[in-house]
């Protein structure tokens, strides 16, 4: 439940510990989805993970929300501009 924040950052910290990079990025997903504050850092965290997982359409739209509520975020910037040149996504 995102709602619970401290919960929330306890099983993304402890999912990171063990590498399990899948359930640390959906983790982050469904905080940044769902709004709360960190929104944008949640999105950029999630995206990277995504990456690193090389599922650039998750990648992408969790980008996109980063893009949208902060154009000026180069967190965001560099990792999808790095991301669009591995899927060799031109246009």
């Amino acid at each position: 439940d995102p709602s619970r924040q401290d919960c929330h950052a306890a099983l993304i910290a402890m999912s990171k510990e063990v590498g399990d990079v899948r359930t640390a990025a959906d983790l982050l997903r469904s905080q940044a989805l769902a709004g709360d504050a960190g929104r944008v850092e949640a999105a950029c965290e999630a995206a990277k993970l995504y990456s690193d997982l090389d599922e650039n359409t998750e990648c992408f739209d969790l980008l996109a929300i980063t893009m949208a509520e902060d154009p000026h975020h180069l967190g965001a910037a560099m990792p999808l501009s790095d991301s669009y040149y591995k899927a060799k996504s031109w246009s």
